[in-house]
């Protein structure tokens, strides 16, 4: 093994510490897991989603469907305040 793989091979022992380094989790990783998960109908295990190589995507994926679901409620809102 050369000296690359080694530090690949530590980096990924130390998923569960770099998952949880902030004080909880981060919810946009989360959904971003989460809805990737169901995207795949399952066929990819959970936890080869929610890994330190696929972070960044379940960022972006979970802050598109929190800002979907945000304007959502808005425009819901402002249909239910002009209709009272």
């Amino acid at each position: 093994m050369n000296k690359e793989q080694q530090e690949r091979q530590k980096h990924l022992e130390r998923i569960g510490d770099r998952l949880f380094e902030q004080s909880g989790p981060n919810t946009n990783e989360w959904f971003g897991a989460i809805l990737r998960y169901f995207w795949f109908k399952r066929k990819r295990n959970f936890n080869s989603i929610y890994s330190v190589e696929e972070l960044k995507t379940n960022k972006k994926v979970g802050r598109w469907f929190i800002v979907c679901v945000v304007v959502s409620i808005i425009t819901i809102s402002l249909i239910w305040i002009k209709t009272c």
